[in-house]
């Protein structure tokens, strides 16, 4: 069985424990040096003011904030799901959902048991993904007992005893956001990923009554599977809201933006097309 209901606050959301609010907006390090206005579905903008005493206060060298758009002018989807319907559900998904739910055990998996089990469908998925970090490190940078999120839930699908994929969801009293999903390459075609999406759903929206479930933005890198993703996303039930993410570069730190460094980032994700760090400050620079 699985249950999100919880106390915990949107304040939560800093894991790095580095946030900062004005009057009642909330501003958190989701990067070193960029803050992003939380939640992710709050799409009021920003005065000018605010955002002068953001970079005051703090030691963001950027912040990040989302607008609604049209779907001509956005530069990325953001995934929300308000109401869970089963019965407009695409057939395809239906049966994928009912043949896992034979083969699986779903259930929360505790944090010492993630940073023993998870890292097979980690390297799996990031591998699949074309990026870099899928390094034993790099995952327990993420999802080691020590660096998991309080509020941090582990929904795991296991078949014969074996973690054979999971999703990371931070929990907040009234909402849940997927964090990520990971799974083995051995079991894809047993279709765990929608299994667990499911559950989230239904358990988030139609039992513990939760306002909604977010999957986050879609990338703004260059060259992904994003397409493949966003199917994905569609299929489980959630609506692409069209948006337009904006980011503001820290004045003091606004000589860092020129050609000469424009043309040295470029190169670099020439050089280095699996290093997420360099195709997100590639992509963050195209939209600024």
């Amino acid at each position: 069985m699985i249950g999100f209901k919880n106390s915990f606050s949107y304040k939560d959301y800093a894991s790095t424990g580095k946030y900062f609010v004005y009057e009642d907006k909330l501003w958190v390090e989701y990067g070193s040096g960029a803050y992003i206005k939380y939640p992710l579905f709050d799409f009021d903008v920003p005065l000018k003011q605010e955002l002068n005493t953001v970079f005051r206060n703090t030691k963001a060298i950027l912040l990040s904030y989302s607008i609604t758009s049209s779907d001509k002018d956005n530069n990325a989807w953001l995934y929300l799901c308000k109401d869970f319907n089963l019965a407009l559900l695409k057939d395809n998904f239906k049966r994928n959902v009912k043949k896992a739910e034979k083969l699986f055990l779903l259930r929360i998996v505790n944090k010492d048991e993630v940073e023993k089990t998870a890292y097979n469908a980690y390297r799996d998925t990031r591998i699949r993904l074309g990026l870099s970090d899928y390094d034993k490190h790099s995952f327990l940078k993420r999802f080691s007992a020590q660096n998991l999120r309080p509020n941090s839930y582990i929904v795991g699908a296991f078949m014969n005893n074996k973690l054979a994929a999971y999703a990371s969801v931070l929990a907040y009293h009234d909402f849940l956001e997927v964090e990520g999903l990971f799974s083995c390459n051995d079991y894809l075609m047993y279709r765990p990923n929608d299994l667990i999406i499911y559950n989230i759903l239904d358990t988030a929206l139609n039992v513990d009554k939760l306002k909604l479930v977010s999957y986050g933005f879609s990338t703004i890198q260059d060259n992904t599977n994003e397409e493949g993703l966003h199917y994905f996303k569609l299929k489980c039930g959630f609506e692409a809201v069209p948006v337009k993410r904006v980011f503001i570069i820290n004045p003091k730190h606004k000589w860092f933006i020129n050609i000469f460094t424009k043309k040295l980032i470029k190169i670099g994700v020439i050089l280095f097309p699996k290093n997420i760090k360099i195709r997100k400050i590639n992509g963050i620079i195209n939209n600024l």
